[in-house]
């Protein structure tokens, strides 16, 4: 199993790569950047992940935590898509 999640990630950072240099290749800072994009969607996603599990930590999810994790949710999608 986690052969699979090394080459899943492996081929989806080699695709970004590749797919900016191909576009970009007269200009790698451009490049670059757009993978750094990448990434900080990426830890915009660990993150909330992260803050999933702690609210789920104790075996219960009150509606506090609920109502929390859906403005969360909001905002990390609309910053995904941005």
């Amino acid at each position: 199993m986690k052969w699979l999640i090394n080459w899943g990630v492996k081929k989806y950072v080699l695709e970004i790569v590749n797919k900016a240099l191909d576009r970009y290749n007269v200009n790698v800072d451009r490049a670059r950047a757009i993978v750094a994009q990448y990434a900080n969607k990426l830890r915009l996603l660990l993150d909330f992940l992260d803050r999933l599990d702690k609210k789920l930590a104790d075996g219960k999810l009150t509606e506090d935590e609920a109502d929390a994790l859906i403005t969360d949710a909001k905002a990390i999608g609309t910053a995904l898509t941005a």
